[in-house]
């Protein structure tokens, strides 16, 4: 949602939020996605905040959103198709409509919503623990360039179907 000038917040960095917390970062991308209109690209390595097995069924916030006729393109880390849970978690979504492709190497993790708004959810690197930190900016240029960036590595990567057969996994 983007603001008239009049309606522009007095701290001009409110287009920014962060948090770190999984609960958090969870209840935020749910919030995004459900505000979607058209896409929904996502570049995805580990770790994840959310539990894929959780998400695996037909009430998820993607499934409805893809009966509302939004487009989801998903671009997975190769290695995490090797975790079982992992790979029902996709062949799932991917069943449902969402276009999948796999990259040998993904190195952000960014999600992307109709060319306005991206989330980012990076490891943190400066705690002994592993927690995330991400970071949603709501943003047409940042988005538009990032999505560039999504095209590219989508025309480069391979399907499911192709990853599976490489790896001996049908």
């Amino acid at each position: 949602m983007y603001l008239s000038n009049s309606e522009a917040p007095e701290n001009p960095l409110d287009y920014i939020k962060v948090t770190r917390e999984k609960n958090s970062i969870c209840n935020m991308f749910r919030a995004i996605e459900e505000e979607a209109e058209h896409e929904v690209l996502s570049l995805i390595t580990n770790p994840l905040a959310m539990n894929l097995s959780n998400l695996v069924n037909e009430n998820s916030t993607q499934i409805s959103s893809m009966k509302r006729g939004i487009v989801y393109k998903s671009i997975y880390e190769a290695d995490m198709l090797l975790d079982e849970t992992y790979m029902r978690s996709i062949e799932f979504f991917a069943s449902e409509g969402e276009k999948v492709r796999v990259c040998d190497i993904v190195p952000l993790k960014i999600y992307i919503f109709d060319e306005k708004n991206v989330m980012f959810t990076l490891e943190d690197v400066y705690h002994c623990e592993k927690s995330l930190t991400s970071i949603i900016i709501k943003h047409k240029d940042l988005a538009k360039g990032l999505k560039l960036i999504f095209l590219s590595y989508w025309n480069n990567a391979i399907t499911l179907e192709q990853f599976k057969k490489e790896k001996d996994l049908s």
